[in-house]
């Protein structure tokens, strides 16, 4: 035993496979850890560690405990690897010979399956290897064969498929069918009345998730201890929208039972395809059903009236072309006949599915029909100054394609020269076997026939492979030679084609190291900056522009400040927020008379923060509750608005007393004040008000949550505007 292995620890894997239970206890999962516990004493190996993955086929490689040990094994922790036999590895005889023979060698790690009498620090014991994996990977196949036709068979008797009983119902324990869960069914009924009265999935989501409704997956653990795989125990109030999407959709509840709805390709490709209802077998009442036809009829109306046109126009011109900047998945585009298309934007899936796992950033649709604009126009202006340069430009790009086009095609011929390698030792040895009478003559056959079939492709495809390889290398030196002579021709360099980066510190991704570039901030920066130019005039109200000398200067009979001195104060209080703004979360209540500069000063404050890259929203009270309205019916722009009210760094509430109150509009403000003071966000509220009637005009919840977390800074002088048109101003 080499010295790596004495370092590092003993991975002992189990894996059991549903189909596995048939065999007995031999492969249970207790069973293997009790050989496989032996066999590490026996031979003191060093500190072995069980990963074990139950419930998992063995053609499947991508188990959470396997993928773990793998892991393990590439950070270096891993020296000796141990099975109970070839099979619980896994049963794919291409993924079996890529870990055994590259793989693990690669990492300096010892494999070893106790029953196969495979060792790969012994070659000897390696020999027939190749033929067990391959019976293996048959033993799968012909499982899933007779699966699928059990499956066939129960599936047009009417008999349900699945394994667990859906939400809403139990398996009785004696028969095995659908009774109904009381508890959990109520849940379901409320969930299709609501759909009914015109909340859709994701308001019916919210709800469910704010009064603490356990989910599917959590309740079924929770009450019966059964696990799914989309279990989450740290969330287990996180209803989605497409859960619910799912339950209203489900004929389950009318008391149907749906089979052959979906089917996947083989046993190696478990990607699913649904089936129209047609293709389908549907049984009516073969349970209770939970809701009733009536209402079913209703819910598929309303939602077949919610969902989203697909036919608005055409299909989007940036469809599958732009990507989430920190999690890499698709940006999808949201758009509507009720908004100006002005507003259409692109937010990220992650986020749309789960607020949680990514951040609500979007962009414009108008904005990168700008950014791909100007490219257009640098493109075409080049094209008509120079058009030998766009030539050469041209010529460049497609040698890059072919280049990796040629990379491409050397990586298969490298694959195919290696298995035919493989092909030729394999047969080396199934003659040798059959000469020494390992094999009968039958076995004989039987392996070579679909071996030889192979070698013989790859014998006809790797002529054929170098011979596209060496048209792909002529054809691309000749586009080379084709760009120097242009190049030359204009006295340019050979590399005056080569794409510079317009920021040379991330190379144009837009971050270093994790943290965003300096050259995204500006970015980001200018774009909202634009944005609240909409409705500031931020040009000239800044810090700079306040003039604190429209104040008088003379104190009042019993005051110790004049207006010009208070106002001096209360610019500088505005000042050090700005300044200091993201260092710890605070809020001010900006309160007075009309025309005082309350809105120069909360314009000041959003002009500065933008400015570090802080996202502001700043809006009008009676604009952001109608917003706050449109959510309620499920606008998809007006659910946006409400994310960003909710969650912007800063938000600056103007003009909050001149909306009309409702009972509405009281339970929309108090959510924002007592929402973003529990995120610890940043508020601005600027008001007509004094601080006492806001208790009245709204509730003390939220007057007692203003003064106890805000600082107060009222106002103080006379109306700037009146002063301004007397002089003439």
């Amino acid at each position: 035993m080499n010295q790596s292995n004495q370092i590092r620890k003993t991975a002992l894997y189990c894996r059991l496979s549903q189909d596995d239970g048939i065999e007995g206890d031999s492969n249970s999962i207790q069973n293997q850890k009790s050989i496989l516990r032996k066999f590490a004493e026996d031979h003191h190996f060093p500190s072995p560690c069980f990963y074990v993955d139950d419930g998992f086929s063995g053609g499947n490689f991508q188990r959470p405990a396997f993928q773990q040990m793998i892991s393990d094994m590439e950070n270096g922790e891993i020296g000796i690897i141990v099975t109970k036999d070839l099979s619980r590895l896994g049963r794919n005889q291409l993924h079996m010979g890529l870990y055994i023979e590259e793989r693990f060698p690669m990492f300096g790690v010892r494999y070893i399956a106790i029953n196969d009498n495979v060792d790969t620090d012994s070659s000897e014991s390696n020999d027939l290897m190749p033929f067990k994996n391959l019976f293996n990977e048959w033993f799968i196949r012909d499982t899933s064969r007779k699966i699928r036709a059990v499956l066939k068979a129960k599936a047009e008797r009417g008999e349900r498929l699945g394994t667990r009983a859906p939400y809403g119902y139990r398996k009785d324990p004696d028969t095995k069918k659908l009774i109904v869960d009381e508890e959990a069914a109520a849940i379901v009924r409320r969930i299709f009345a609501m759909c009914a009265g015109g909340s859709g999935p994701s308001q019916i989501a919210r709800i469910l998730k704010k009064e603490h409704i356990l989910t599917p997956t959590m309740y079924a653990y929770s009450k019966y201890g059964i696990t799914h795989v989309g279990l989450d125990t740290q969330r287990p109030y996180h209803w989605s929208g497409d859960t619910v999407a799912d339950m209203l959709e489900n004929e389950i509840y009318l008391g149907n039972t749906v089979n052959m709805k979906y089917s996947t390709k083989s046993y190696k490709d478990k990607r699913r395809a649904e089936h129209s209802r047609e293709e389908c077998l549907v049984f009516e009442n073969t349970h209770s059903a939970l809701v009733t036809q009536e209402v079913w009829d209703i819910v598929q109306r309303v939602r077949k009236s919610k969902r989203r046109r697909t036919n608005m126009d055409e299909q989007n011109k940036y469809s599958g072309l732009v990507f989430c900047s920190d999690c890499g998945s698709n940006m999808v585009l949201h758009r509507a006949h009720t908004m100006s298309a002005s507003y259409n934007h692109f937010t990220c899936r992650t986020y749309k599915k789960d607020g949680e796992a990514c951040t609500g950033h979007y962009i414009r649709e108008c904005v990168l029909d700008e950014v791909v604009l100007e490219d257009l126009r640098r493109v075409t202006a080049m094209a008509r100054e120079h058009p030998e340069k766009f030539a050469a430009y041209i010529g460049s790009k497609q040698s890059a394609e072919l280049q990796r086009e040629i990379r491409r095609q050397e990586k298969e011929l490298a694959a195919m020269r290696k298995r035919k390698m493989e092909l030729d030792t394999i047969f080396k040895k199934l003659y040798e076997d059959s000469v020494l009478g390992r094999i009968t003559t039958e076995q004989f056959q039987m392996l070579s026939g679909s071996y030889t079939e192979e070698q013989s492709r790859i014998t006809v495809g790797i002529p054929q492979k170098e011979k596209e390889i060496q048209r792909l290398r002529e054809e691309n030196l000749s586009l080379q030679a084709e760009r120097q002579m242009l190049l030359a021709e204009l006295g340019l360099p050979d590399n005056a084609l080569e794409d510079t980066p317009l920021c040379p510190f991330c190379n144009d991704t837009g971050y270093r190291g994790g943290e965003m570039c300096r050259c995204l901030k500006t970015y980001y920066v200018e774009e909202q900056r634009k944005e609240l130019s909409k409705l500031l005039d931020l040009g000239s109200q800044s810090f700079d522009t306040f003039d604190t000398d429209w104040y008088s200067d003379q104190r009042a009979p019993g005051k110790t400040k004049s207006a010009r001195e208070h106002m001096e104060w209360v610019y500088d209080t505005c000042v050090e927020y700005a300044h200091n703004f993201g260092k710890k979360p605070a809020n001010l209540l900006l309160f007075g008379r009309p025309g005082l500069g309350k809105t120069h000063l909360s314009a000041a404050i959003a002009r500065e923060v933008s400015g570090k890259g802080f996202s502001v929203v700043y809006d009008t009270a009676g604009h952001i509750f109608e917003r706050f309205e449109a959510q309620k019916f499920g606008r998809d722009e007006a659910e946006r608005d409400v994310e960003r009210v909710l969650n912007c760094d800063l938000l600056i509430l103007d003009d909050l007393g001149t909306e009309m109150v409702t009972t509405f509009v009281q339970s929309a403000l108090y959510q924002i004040i007592n929402g973003r003071l529990l995120e610890k966000k940043s508020t601005i509220v600027s008001t007509n008000l004094m601080p006492e009637a806001i208790a009245q005009r709204y509730s003390g919840q939220i007057a007692s949550r203003i003064e106890g977390e805000y600082q107060l800074l009222p106002f103080v002088g006379e109306d700037i505007r009146v002063l301004k048109k007397k002089r003439g101003l």
